[in-house]
Order: C-alpha cells, then structure tokens, then sequence
C-alpha cells in the first residue's frame, strides 16, 4: 500500500498536520517579537502542547541566535564603516532636496 501522505508524520502531536503548519507559520512572528501574546493566548498554549512544535521552535530560535552570535564577531574596516555611513548620509540628503 502507497503512503499518499504529504509533509512529516507527527505522531506525538495532538494536533492534525495542518494545525501544526499554523503553529509553525506563526513562530517567526514570535521569535520577531510581532506576535501580541496576549491576544495569542491560544496559540501559545498550542505551541506548548505540541512536541513537535515546541521543538521547530527551539531550532528556529537557536539559529537565529547562531546567526546573531556570529554576525557579532565579524570584523569590518573602517574604510567600510566610513564608506557605509557617507551613503547614509548621500541618500538622506537626496531624500531632504526630493520633497
């Protein structure tokens, strides 16, 4: 027998797969700070439930927190921070004379 299954079988989720796709779509909105958990009580609780995607959470919070970690420790020259920061100042100019 074919399994016409589409996605990854989450067998110790309470939830159906298109629950946890919801769950999933809305954790870059947590981990961004956009989402209001106040009025998401619902969600959260959800999340915390759901083995499965408490645990895409803590990947997708652990990535951004290895990208973060190392965007720290690159080290740029000043020319490169100098030559930033003029553009800056070019494009805020043009946009004073543009109005």
């Amino acid at each position: 027998m074919e399994n016409t299954q589409v996605g990854v079988h989450r067998p110790d989720s309470p939830y159906s797969d298109r629950e946890c796709d919801e769950i999933i779509s809305k954790l870059e909105l947590l981990l961004d700070g956009e989402l209001d958990v106040n009025k998401n009580r619902d969600f959260i609780e959800k999340l915390n439930s759901c083995e499965y995607c408490l645990e895409q959470y803590k990947i997708e919070k652990s990535i951004r927190s290895m990208i973060k970690t190392g965007l720290q420790n690159i080290m740029v020259s000043a020319n490169l921070i100098k030559n930033i920061k003029s553009s800056i100042k070019q494009a805020r100019g043009a946009d004073v004379h543009s109005k």
